[in-house]
C-alpha cells in the first residue's frame, strides 16, 4: 500500500494556521485525509477553514483527536 493510500480516510492533525499549516493541510485533504487544524488564534483558524472546505477547524486543541493516524506541526510549535 502506498503513502497516499494509507492517506486516504486517515486522520491528521494540522498543529499550526499560520504560514506552513493551510497548504499542508490543502494537500492532505487532496489526497483523501481527514483534516483538522488546530490553532490558538481563533480568527487565523476560522481564515483557514473559510478558505479549505472539509477542513475541521479545533480551537487551541492540546491532544490529537481519537483515532488520529497522523500529526504534522508547523514550525513555531
Amino acid at each position: 500500500m502506498t503513502f497516499r493510500q494509507r492517506l486516504a480516510g486517515a486522520r491528521v492533525l494540522v498543529a499550526g494556521a499560520g504560514v506552513t499549516g493551510p497548504p499542508v493541510a490543502e494537500a492532505l485533504l487532496a489526497l483523501g485525509a481527514v483534516v483538522t487544524v488546530t490553532d490558538a488564534d481563533a480568527g487565523r483558524l476560522r481564515t483557514v477553514a473559510e478558505s479549505l472546505p472539509g477542513l475541521r477547524p479545533a480551537h487551541d486543541l492540546r491532544t490529537p483527536p481519537p483515532d488520529t493516524a497522523l500529526v504534522v506541526t508547523a514550525p513555531g510549535w
